[in-house]
Parts: structure tokens; sequence; C-alpha cells
């Protein structure tokens, strides 16, 4: 029989708080909802999806930051010149702030975290603070 924590985190992700940002008419939203996260309390979720297994010529397309209680998923050909280009311009309105989330000293926690900081390393963003790897605490 499910605990009773069980039971209520089934209820949470029955209707999970998220934005998906896709357009640029949604960057200023995103801002607000990035410093939302920054002042969250506890760690953020990161994880990246990417158009192959290759960080040296493959590229993130979408990466989500989540709190306990919400989930921002970007897509981040918002922030490339052109959508196949390769490198994200981190110095664009929505971009830079993503970037000082993704760096900030906030405790990460990622799934096959080495997978998912490569990636980020090749996209220009060294992914900062603690590191929680799932995957390693798996057994």
């Amino acid at each position: 029989m499910p605990s009773s924590q069980s039971l209520q985190n089934k209820m949470d992700l029955e209707n999970p708080d998220f934005d998906f940002i896709h357009k640029e008419s949604q960057i200023p939203f995103m801002v607000t909802r990035i410093h939302e996260l920054e002042d969250s309390e506890g760690w953020l979720g990161v994880d990246t999806e990417t158009s192959g297994l290759d960080p040296h010529r493959n590229q993130v397309e979408l990466i989500q930051i989540a709190s306990v209680n919400y989930c921002l998923i970007v897509d981040l050909n918002l922030f490339r010149r052109v959508p196949t280009e390769r490198k994200v311009s981190w110095g664009k309105t929505g971009a830079l702030q993503l970037r000082r989330l993704l760096e900030s000293r906030k405790t990460k926690v990622l799934q096959n975290a080495q997978f998912d900081l490569n990636f980020c390393a090749a996209e220009g963003v060294i992914i900062g603070g603690s590191i929680f790897d799932t995957m390693l605490c798996a057994r």
C-alpha cells in the first residue's frame, strides 16, 4: 500500500506547474520565472534534451530547470541567431539570466550528470553549485 507521502506526491504531480518557453514574446515572463527559481528554497533539478549524443557535434535543444513545485522548460533555439547554429548567444536577454541561474551556487540535481555537464560546457555554460547525480546514487 502506498504511503500517505506517495499519495500526496501523486496528487501534486497530476497538476504540475510548468511553463514551456518557445516564443520570443515569452522571454520577459521567462526572466520573471528565472528570478523566482533563484529565490526558491532548496535545490534545482536540471535536465537537457539534445540533438544527439556527441556534445562536440550536437547541441542542447531544450533545458529544464525545476524547483520542488515548478518547472521551466526553455527551447534554446530562441537564443541562436539561426536554429541550426551551434552556439547559444548567452548575452541576449533571457539567455543571460538563464546562464546565471545555471552557473549559480544553488545545488543542482541531475540524472547522469556527466552527459548534461558536457553538453552545457560545449554550449558555453559551466553548471555551478554542488552537483548531485541521481544515477551515481542508484544501487
